[in-house]
């Protein structure tokens, strides 16, 4: 709890300090309108970025997973998208293309101050993967985000496919969109807070397919099986700060992300250990899943066209 204060008393330093800057540089008249900045015709935009750890909901493997990520998409004036994600895995274990992610989506300003989301994506993994999504076959959610001064909320649900039973989740969260106007191109800066609270199948099929594959010893006849108590049950799973920098000078752009994580509520894991082909219970432990606060920096560039 105390690291979560110390984050939260971080965030409204950092978001006092830019407001304080951008009301002595920031002249209104050279910034231009939300209608103004929309795009009248449809671009695609081809970018690539640098994850430095894979972290979802709070968790992540013991190994650091980072990953170089190519995308492509198409962005129309409608507000639909559709695009391609890679990820290239490359640490001291593996060097490969690790998963690949087809999403498309629609957001659009459905009236004044009010804005909707709405997503949908198709999530093949490497089956060596020991990314913590690993379990994940996709998502579908949606958004709703309504502006009220300097601070924009948002809400919404998201349902999570795994390979077993799937998952449902409701963000919320708060940011604050800065905009600064330059000479040469437009910085945009988005402090925000947001929470998760949802539950934990896809971990269960994440821990237990990791047992699968460093079980893999063919004269063995030991069976080892792992199950959560209780994932099906609502609880909170994280508390994020974020603050997305990003600069767009005409056609190209950079961003950087960096994130802090609070994760909350570990799960109970009961695993059984028996030979194969015989009756009883085996052996049967428990274990608490281990979760600490995580940072993690997402950096890339992107052109349109």
């Amino acid at each position: 709890m105390k690291n979560i204060f110390t984050a939260l008393f971080l965030f409204i330093l950092f978001f006092l300090v830019t407001n304080s800057i951008c009301a002595q540089v920031q002249d209104t008249s050279t910034i231009p309108k939300k209608e103004e900045k929309e795009t009248k015709k449809g671009y695609f935009k081809a970018g690539i970025s640098y994850l430095s750890n894979n972290v979802y909901n709070g968790r992540s493997d013991s190994l650091i997973v980072p990953y170089i990520i190519p995308t492509f998409g198409y962005f129309s004036p409608s507000g639909f998208y559709i695009s391609a994600t890679a990820g290239y895995l490359k640490n001291a274990v593996a060097s490969r293309f690790d998963f690949f992610s087809l999403e498309s989506g629609y957001d659009k300003t459905i009236f004044k101050d009010f804005n909707i989301s709405v997503y949908a994506a198709r999530d093949f993994y490497n089956t060596q993967s020991v990314n913590v999504q690993s379990g994940i076959k996709g998502s579908a959610s949606v958004t709703l985000s309504y502006t009220a001064g300097p601070i924009t909320l948002q809400a919404g649900p998201n349902m999570v496919f795994t390979t077993g039973d799937p998952d449902l989740f409701f963000s919320g969260g708060l940011s604050v969109p800065i905009d600064i106007a330059g000479d040469k191109g437009n910085w945009s800066i988005l402090p925000g807070v947001n929470c998760n609270v949802g539950t934990q199948n896809y971990h269960e099929q994440y821990v237990s397919g990791k047992t699968k594959k460093t079980n893999r010893t063919p004269s063995t006849n030991i069976i080892t099986t792992i199950e959560s108590l209780n994932p099906s049950t609502l609880k909170l799973q994280v508390v994020e700060f974020s603050s997305p920098f990003q600069y767009e000078a005409g056609k190209w752009g950079f961003t950087i992300t960096p994130t802090f994580a609070v994760p909350y509520n570990p799960t109970v894991y009961k695993t059984t250990t028996k030979a194969s082909g015989t009756g009883g219970t085996g052996v049967v432990s428990y274990e608490t899943e281990k979760i600490s606060n995580k940072f993690y920096l997402e950096a890339g560039v992107f052109y349109k066209f």
